[in-house]
């Protein structure tokens, strides 16, 4: 099984606007298609921005919470890497590609 993390962007996109690549992304995660891993400050900057640039009221933002919590496993953060061995970043598009294509 592929495990994968997201940036933020791609949480507050899949949660906020639940259409597209994020939240198809997020939904392959809810359906066990991957591991998804978070660390506790993005899940403390997604509720931030939650809260601050879409003014969500606390039960929303509780609600998307929940959903992240369930979609991901939470594990402690480590530095940011470009390429490092076998570990990319690519796009969400590129990544559903070849998250799809394992999955034949």
């Amino acid at each position: 099984m592929l495990r994968v993390t997201a940036d933020t962007n791609i949480y507050m996109s899949g949660l906020v606007y639940r259409r597209g690549k994020p939240y198809q992304f997020l939904q392959l995660a809810l359906n066990g298609g991957i591991e998804l891993a978070i660390s506790q400050p993005i899940i403390d900057e997604i509720v931030d921005v939650l809260s601050r640039k879409f003014g969500m009221s606390q039960e929303d933002i509780a609600e998307a919470r929940e959903i992240v919590r369930d979609a991901a496993r939470l594990v402690e953060p480590g530095a940011r890497l470009g390429q490092y061995g076998s570990i990319f970043i690519v796009s969400v598009s590129e990544f559903l590609g070849t998250a799809q294509g394992q999955r034949r």
